[in-house]
């Protein structure tokens, strides 16, 4: 095995751990403060790690936590388990369908190993990066460039957020729920990492001659200051704007032949999108909580859906747990939210990033896994 590879391998293994443990160890306090019924500002108080140090403290939490359990309900539980399959099944469908727009249909095996492996792989990687390599590959084994598969994935994403276009008027009568410390805070720093890359995007895509100018003068100085050696540099960028050319035709391709499997492709983001917003109250009723507000669950679970993806942590984990803990409060009992949270993440995320660590270890045996 060549020193590439091996540090690749490390740098899996490294990431697996970091989510396992930021995973863990966020579950594990959410589930011990919801069941002490503490607060996170209770974490600032000494007296409460007194607390924490007594006998009889962690038999009440492990008393509150065996309750909490128990009012799960089975016939619920499963409900969101079919709907989180069909919400996946749906994404699945659209790709196989925006793909088809680009004039290249495949299969719902491809599917599975783009969606779920990509999910593994953004798992235990910063900001969920991981995954784009792996997806390019698997659509150029299907015969798409790599400005073709870039196109897929950019409006895979660009349709995901056109339901949050949809979505707005819905959340706009709880914009009092975005206002709050933490949410706000990261709701700014979202606004500026989706400014700066529909900057670059835009800018590809509408001023590629001048970007391809910029980048290539830089090259020069950066060659000129021996900080950038030989060619190597000139010729990534020379095959990274062949790329850029290559996107912008399956962009004509998509608004022109591609409109009509374009808007199938949105109803299917439309449509898995509403099932995953389902899941918040499908999940309040299930855990036994009195009188759900439907309405505010759907809108939380949809903040929450928008939020993580740009956490830098692997998988956002240990973010998700908290921020989710801090956002369901408001609709979910403190005793039961532990639970709650657990089961969320659950469904919406560990079980997929499960099914990928299948789908990449199928794709790892000899001869069927990606080039190295």
């Amino acid at each position: 095995m060549r020193t590439g590879d091996l540090r690749k391998e490390s740098d899996l293994k490294r990431g697996v751990r970091i989510f396992l443990a930021l995973t863990v160890t966020a579950l594990l306090l959410v589930l011990v403060l919801s069941a002490g019924e503490y607060g996170w500002n209770d974490l600032l108080r000494p007296t409460t790690w007194k607390e924490l140090l007594r006998r009889d403290i962690w038999r009440d939490i492990l008393t509150n936590l065996g309750t909490a359990f128990r009012a799960v309900s089975f016939l619920y539980l499963l409900l969101s388990l079919g709907v989180i399959s069909l919400h996946y099944y749906l994404h699945c469908l659209r790709l196989q369908l925006l793909s088809w727009a680009t004039g290249k249909f495949i299969s719902l095996k491809t599917s599975i190993e783009f969606t779920f492996g990509g999910l593994f792989l953004g798992a235990v990687t910063p900001f969920q990066s991981g995954g784009i390599p792996l997806q390019l590959w698997v659509l150029g084994r299907e015969g798409l460039s790599v400005g073709e598969g870039g196109a897929v994935i950019l409006f895979r994403g660009a349709l995901s957020l056109s339901v949050l276009v949809v979505a707005l008027p819905f959340i706009f009568p709880y914009r009092a729920v975005l206002g709050s410390g933490a949410v706000n805070a990261v709701i700014k720093y979202l606004l500026v990492f989706y400014a700066l890359f529909l900057f670059i995007l835009f800018s590809a895509l509408f001023r590629t001659g001048t970007l391809r100018r910029h980048a290539f003068t830089l090259a020069d100085w950066l060659k000129r200051k021996r900080v950038a050696r030989g060619e190597r540099l000139h010729r990534f960028l020379a095959g990274a704007f062949e790329q850029v050319t290559d996107f912008k035709r399956a962009l004509r391709d998509y608004f022109g032949k591609g409109k009509g499997r374009l808007t199938l492709s949105f109803l299917a983001t439309l449509l898995a999108m509403a099932l995953y917003f389902l899941l918040a109250p499908t999940l309040l009723f299930g855990i036994g909580v009195p009188d759900v507000p439907v309405t505010k669950a759907i809108v939380l679970g949809m903040i929450i859906a928008y939020l993580l993806p740009f956490v830098p942590t692997p998988g956002a984990s240990g973010i998700a747990e908290v921020v989710s803990s801090a956002l369901f409060f408001s609709v979910c009992p403190r005793h039961l939210l532990g639970v709650y949270v657990l089961l969320w993440r659950l469904l919406t995320f560990y079980l997929g990033v499960i099914a990928g660590a299948v789908v990449i270890l199928r794709m790892l045996r000899p001869g069927l896994g990606p080039p190295s």
